[in-house]
């Protein structure tokens, strides 16, 4: 993931070339040259302010990681303990959602994730049900949407491009 210090040489060199242009600029187009020198200082003062900006080291993901409950969380706690824990029903299902991607290895497409629900639980969910839970699970750190492939889903990033997710078959273009 990029940070803001990282575009501060972009800018600099997006300064100097600015600096430049208004240096070569005729005395005749005062105007212009005045121009030049503006947008130049501008780009200066951004580049020192993204050489101080924060980095972000992970904060939105451990954030994430202190709200949602995972398995991990739960397991070798008492019953006792678990019954006073505010978990709804969509907790258990994205708590058997992870099961399954762990056991699949880290990645399932919605079709498989439909199959194994259906093996596991007996239950037949739609299609929009299983998206929308996927979708909020993803908005809360637990899983992370496959860039480049509808309908896949992993418990790690995986980077664009990548081959680890075989084809789904769910390319639902009409």
């Amino acid at each position: 993931m990029e940070n803001l210090p990282d575009f501060a040489p972009f800018v600099k060199a997006q300064a100097e070339r600015a600096d430049k242009f208004a240096a070569r600029c005729p005395e005749k187009k005062p105007v212009r040259k005045r121009n030049l020198h503006q947008i130049a200082e501008r780009f200066h003062r951004l580049a020192s302010l993204l050489e101080v900006a924060p980095v972000d080291s992970g904060g939105a993901q451990r954030m994430a990681d202190r709200l949602a409950l995972t398995p991990k969380d739960l397991a070798g706690l008492p019953d006792e303990l678990i019954r006073q824990l505010s978990l709804s029903e969509g907790d258990q299902q994205d708590f058997e959602i992870l099961a399954l991607l762990e056991a699949a290895g880290g990645i399932l497409s919605i079709d498989h994730v439909l199959i194994q629900l259906y093996r596991r639980t007996g239950e037949v969910l739609t299609r929009q049900k299983v998206t929308s839970r996927l979708y909020r699970m993803a908005n809360k750190g637990l899983v992370h949407p496959v860039p480049g492939r509808k309908g896949v889903y992993s418990l790690h990033p995986v980077g664009a491009g990548s081959e680890a997710a075989p084809d789904s078959g769910d390319d639902d273009s009409d």
